[in-house]
């Protein structure tokens, strides 16, 4: 409750979407794509369709970025 303030949400509808659960179908449906596209754990990134598994430094990360939207390989 306490992050949920901090954040500025409405806090009746936030108790209310909560304990109503919601957001349960959707929170499923992304955990079942996850599974189906192997995902194995957070953070997992996908470029261009691609599952990126080199470094997570940002210079490496960055640079493989880049070169997808520069060339899409």
């Amino acid at each position: 409750m306490e992050y949920a303030q901090k954040v500025g949400l409405d806090i009746e509808r936030f108790k209310k979407d909560m304990s109503g659960h919601v957001y349960a179908p959707l929170i499923d449906d992304s955990l079942k794509t996850g599974i189906d596209s192997g995902v194995e754990g957070t953070p997992t990134f996908y470029i261009n369709g691609v599952r990126y598994e080199d470094s997570w430094d940002l210079g490496t990360f960055s640079a493989t970025v880049k070169r997808y939207l520069s060339t899409g390989v």
